[in-house]
């Protein structure tokens, strides 16, 4: 048996690996296991790598202890190599043959081992623009064939069956609105503590947000306390703005401070407005006299 410490080159951009193999024939063409160096033989092609032997050994620890001389913290931070971890720290050989999973002296060395190649990596992908893009690449290829539901829809029964399950999850605690309610006051939304009192000229529930209303309007909105007489005070405000503008809905929502859609605008009316409603096909402004007449008749 012959014991080896290698050396893999990238023909490319001259990036190189480091790693100990012991072996009966020095020509097997084993090309290393590291992880980032199989994805660069990946990328670029195995015939863009050269090997050489750099020392034989007649026994492993000889190997050991030069492939932690080379491979030190020092060397896998730097930027021109594949090396993410320390080297002498074994092997899979080395492990099962002296069964060193059931040491603390083993679960101590991988520990230490796990951290020094985080850090190294993070290193690499902060200050190396091409390990960065490299591991990028390798993510995006080990990606692949593993979106599997791509391009896919849940049958009906499916979307029963998630939906129950999650619904399970959303009682009680597990409810992200659980001990809390909106209250508004016509103007903002705010939510609280379901044991906190409701404060003065506040209302429980959600109103229109960031609507600018007149001082009347605001008056009006804390007196009454009651939802929907204050949201029918917002929507008489901007209701008499549109008639006001002489403008269509779509122009008015567009030039005015209404930061909301149209269909909430005309939703707005309808349910706020007595005789409000749009018809297709019929004008705007013989809505608006409709809508006028129809008002003053109430009254």
């Amino acid at each position: 048996m012959k014991y080896t410490v290698y050396k893999i080159t990238n023909k490319i951009n001259n990036k190189f690996y480091i790693g100990m193999h012991q072996t009966k024939d020095l020509n097997d063409g084993y090309m290393g296991s590291g992880k980032y160096l199989i994805h660069a033989i990946k990328k670029y092609g195995i015939e863009n790598f050269e090997k050489e032997i750099l020392y034989v050994f007649d026994n492993e620890q000889e190997m050991k202890d030069k492939e932690a001389e080379l491979v030190n913290e020092n060397f896998v931070s730097r930027k021109d190599t594949y090396n993410i971890c320390v080297g002498g720290q074994g092997g899979w050989s080395y492990v099962n043959k002296e069964r060193l999973f059931y040491t603390d002296a083993f679960v101590l060395s991988a520990k230490r081992n796990i951290k020094i190649a985080k850090e190294a990596h993070l290193f690499k992908l902060k200050n190396d623009i091409n390990y960065r893009k490299n591991w990028t690449n390798a993510q995006s290829i080990s990606n692949l064939g593993k979106q599997t539901f791509l391009g896919k829809t849940h049958c009906k029964e499916s979307k029963v069956k998630i939906g129950d399950a999650s619904r399970v999850h959303q009682i009680g605690k597990g409810n992200s609105q659980y001990g809390t309610f909106w209250i508004s006051n016509g103007i903002e939304d705010k939510k609280i503590s379901s044991i906190d009192n409701i404060p003065k000229g506040w209302y429980k529930g959600r109103g229109f947000k960031k609507l600018t209303l007149c001082e009347e309007c605001k008056k009006n909105s804390n007196k009454t306390g009651d939802t929907y007489k204050a949201n029918q005070k917002v929507a008489e405000y901007w209701y008499k703005n549109l008639i006001d503008s002489k403008l269509s809905i779509t122009q008015f929502v567009e030039v005015s401070d209404y930061n909301k859609s149209k269909v909430s605008f005309i939703r707005m009316l309808k349910k706020y407005i007595p005789g409000f409603n749009v018809v297709r096909g019929k004008s705007f402004n013989s809505v608006l006299h409709e809508t006028q007449v129809g008002i003053a008749a109430n009254h």
